[in-house]
């Protein structure tokens, strides 16, 4: 559910929904990165927070941003009125956890959940936890990213002109090296990349195109767009919704994007001629 999520709304709508599904707490949380190091409030569900609430939920999010880790009630505080602030809380049989959401090796949010029957979960629960925050952090990191293209493609911020300058300097770049960023930050593959993207593409398959839009996947090529016919390219597309596609044509490409097709080509066609004799025959 959270790797279909399109828009922010949608993302953080499932992310309760999930929440829900996985772990039995009273009020959620979700906040977003608005600056480098800055976090704002976007969503919250379940049951009003009182004062005391609040001010427990502050100071762990702050010591998770700090700490870049987990945290929680159960956790050891030195000032004397953070001790005093987390005891009454546990006093009245409550827990607080809040995770770092994070993707990419990026930090994109914090979620925090309160249980107003409990100091603890157990293991299964936590562990459920930990992997809902895991794709919450992908989904949200790709709607965020959405989001700011869309900006970024149609104006500058400051003067409200046309602004491709940072796709074009820096998006790619960071494209090329997402999967390097990836196992950087977790140590592991980029899986939910690629599942994400598995996604993106049958849905795309299988919703038909609206009109006047298009989605992109690599398709073998019937010569369109100067691309040799056989090699395998990335193409708009338009499709029915039955699962076939169409490529989408003439659409129009400035002088940087045929450079990039250009170059492209070149890359496909020294790696097809790598394997030339091991396609034979």
């Amino acid at each position: 559910m959270l790797l279909s999520g399109q828009g922010l709304d949608d993302v953080r709508a499932v992310t309760v929904h999930a929440a829900q599904l996985v772990s039995r707490y009273s009020t959620l949380s979700l906040y977003e990165r608005q600056a480098p190091d800055g976090f704002e409030l976007t969503q919250r569900s379940g049951e009003q927070l009182g004062p005391g609430a609040q001010a427990v939920e502050d100071l762990l999010c702050s010591r998770a941003v700090v700490l870049g880790g987990s945290v929680s009630t159960l956790e050891m505080f030195v000032l004397a009125q953070e001790r005093l602030a987390i005891a009454e809380h546990i006093r009245y049989g409550r827990l607080c956890l809040v995770r770092p959401l994070v993707a990419y090796g990026e930090r994109v949010g914090l979620m925090c959940l309160h249980y107003a029957d409990r100091i603890a979960l157990d293991e299964a629960e936590f562990d459920d936890v930990r992997r809902l925050s895991e794709y919450a952090s992908v989904a949200l990191s790709i709607a965020q990213t959405r989001t700011e293209l869309r900006n970024f493609a149609y104006s500058d911020a400051l003067t409200g002109l046309a602004n491709r300058r940072w796709l074009e300097a820096e998006y790619i770049g960071i494209v090329q090296q997402r999967g390097a960023a990836v196992i950087a930050a977790r140590g592991a593959s980029s899986a939910f990349s690629a599942a994400q993207a598995l996604v993106d593409h049958v849905r795309s398959l299988i919703t038909p195109t609206p009109k006047g839009d298009c989605f992109s996947a690599a398709i073998v090529s019937d010569g369109s767009y100067g691309v040799p016919k056989g090699l395998v390219s990335s193409f708009p597309l338009h499709s029915r919704g039955d699962g076939g596609w169409q490529i989408v044509p003439n659409v129009q490409l400035d002088d940087f994007a045929k450079g990039k097709v250009a170059a492209t080509v070149t890359e496909l066609e020294k790696e097809r001629d790598l394997v030339k004799d091991l396609l034979a025959g």
